[in-house]
């Protein structure tokens, strides 16, 4: 195996579990729990447990991509001569943003969690719109792995 299939491999296995861990919440935890009268602190133990495992995937995604790259063009100093190199300079600026909705998200959660205030009114807009938006961002970024790695850039 090759130092890039390898590096490929566990960005993507870690991509996974980004994109899903985001779906999880949602799609299986929300609607088990609709009708429980412990949902906020299941949620908010949730939220707490995949924030700790978030950060940890989402620095090894920039490991792991950073590594491919390397591995691949040789030098960084491609990302701005290539069109390769400017798709991955515009995926990692997307990165930034979809990481800085993340600590948005996380940021608020924590706050109220704090506060222990989770009126809808106060928390539940502002939850949905940075979550959404983080997860509008990841699967762009999962759009770009894909043209990168099917040489469409």
């Amino acid at each position: 195996m090759t130092a890039f299939a390898l590096f490929k491999y566990l960005h993507l296995l870690l991509i996974s579990l980004w994109v899903g861990g985001q779906l999880f919440l949602p799609l299986v935890i929300l609607p088990v729990l609709k009708n429980s009268s412990d949902r906020e602190n299941i949620i908010i133990k949730a939220g707490i447990r995949f924030r700790k495992v978030g950060h940890v995937v989402l620095a090894m995604i920039i490991i792991t991509g950073l590594a491919m790259y390397y591995v691949k063009m040789g030098s960084f100093s491609t990302l701005f001569q290539t069109a390769y190199g400017k798709t991955v300079l515009t995926k990692l600026i997307l990165f930034v943003l979809m990481w800085l909705a993340n600590n948005y998200h996380e940021k608020y959660m924590l706050n109220a969690i704090e506060k222990d205030d989770f009126s809808y009114k106060n928390i539940k807009l502002r939850a949905k719109i940075s979550g959404y938006v983080t997860f509008l961002l990841s699967l762009i970024l999962v759009w770009f792995g894909v043209m990168l790695s099917t040489g469409m850039f």
